[in-house]
């Protein structure tokens, strides 16, 4: 089976400047997709104004990887059984994305894709595009900057760690 990395772009629909991407390509072929959520779409806090915004953006998307030899996957439906359908036709080697901060819904979609990429052995890597933080990463950041010199002497690298072993380092030092 071929390996690749899918690129999710979820809200962050542009390629200039886009940290995800960087990563992506640098050691598989990828996979850029955008996922149409209509329990989300359907959501009150979303408007059709949001949504031909939306349209515009992917349209743009579209036209920028196609200028850098890229497709754009734009599929409906859930994430899960989507990524699903893609892992039975490629061996997903990682996942790139932008961490969403949306309402409360998306941030339970990411739970489960983040259980599903552990059960599958996908590494999934979000980056940060704004200073607004959500989750676990917001409290190791600022673990982190309050407790360094603990973090040094127990030679705990957060870099390098996967965020529930940083849970669970974090429930074992009492914090």
């Amino acid at each position: 089976m071929k390996e690749i990395n899918i690129l999710w772009f979820k809200k962050d629909l542009r390629i200039f400047d886009n940290e995800a991407l960087c990563e992506a390509i640098k050691d598989n072929d990828i996979l850029p997709i955008y996922i149409i959520e209509l329990d989300i779409w359907s959501q009150n806090t979303h408007s059709d104004r949001q949504w031909q915004f939306c349209k515009e953006s992917l349209i743009d998307l579209r036209n920028a990887l196609t200028e850098i030899g890229q497709p754009l996957i734009i599929r409906t439906g859930n994430v899960i059984n989507i990524f699903d359908e893609i892992s039975s036709k490629f061996k997903i080697k990682g996942i790139y994305s932008h961490q969403e901060t949306g309402d409360w819904l998306t941030y339970k979609r990411d739970q489960k894709v983040r259980e599903w990429a552990l059960s599958k052995n996908i590494i999934w890597k979000e980056f940060l595009q704004f200073s607004v933080f959500r989750g676990v990463n917001l409290l190791f950041n600022i673990l982190e900057l309050l407790f360094f010199d603990i973090f040094a002497l127990l030679n705990i690298s957060f870099n390098e760690m996967h965020p529930q072993q940083i849970y669970e380092k974090t429930i074992i030092l009492g914090f």
